[in-house]
């Protein structure tokens, strides 16, 4: 059964876009969280790990083909879910208009502190390192955090807590990625699986 404390929330992007929020609570039970947010059980998972920042035009649009023909594409094929950061930057922008140039055919889950990221009717922000959500995600969730990597641990445990195959793909991270990758992933998912 959900947190009755937990609301979710509908967010209408400028681009009439649609999308489920809940702002995570410290503790909450990842399957209430995962209930609220209305997702069905995928049968795989895709993790996407990497940088928000910049990146160089060639690898942009190289990504863009790889993202919008490979991982976009897998993931309809696969029945799988991507996990990201959730904002309109970087990789996660990129996989964020992938998955709706296919048609938002597959769920996109973005996972993001609440104190660095903007939304259509979210409270205001402080500090020059914000990040709008993607308008292109279908769910969120918003963890309590001022700092970039302080949505880390749940974006793991809610990636455990589906209990289904996992493929982590790491583009362009800097040192939160890389901590992601190297010291959070294997813990959090291992889990255990009969």
């Amino acid at each position: 059964m959900p947190d009755e404390k937990i609301q979710p929330q509908e967010i209408v992007f400028p681009n009439k876009n649609r999308a489920k929020l809940v702002a995570a609570s410290p503790g909450a039970p990842m399957a209430s969280l995962i209930e609220l947010l209305g997702i069905s059980s995928p049968k795989n998972l895709i993790l996407l790990i990497g940088g928000a920042d910049k990146l160089d035009e060639k690898l942009t649009s190289r990504l863009t083909q790889l993202f919008s023909r490979g991982i976009a594409r897998a993931a309809a094929d696969a029945e799988a879910l991507i996990i990201d950061g959730g904002t309109q930057a970087g990789v996660m922008q990129i996989m964020g208009q992938s998955i709706a140039d296919r048609g938002r055919k597959r769920s996109l889950l973005g996972v993001a502190p609440a104190g660095k990221v903007t939304y259509p009717g979210g409270p205001p922000v402080t500090g020059n390192d914000s990040a709008p959500l993607d308008p292109n995600h279908s769910h969120f969730v918003l963890v309590d955090g001022n700092e970039w990597g302080s949505e880390t641990e749940t974006l793991f445990e809610l990636a455990a807590a589906f209990n289904v195959p996992v493929l982590a793909i790491l583009v362009n991270g800097g040192a939160i990625a890389k901590d992601e990758l190297l010291q959070k992933c294997p813990a959090e998912l291992a889990g255990d699986r009969d």
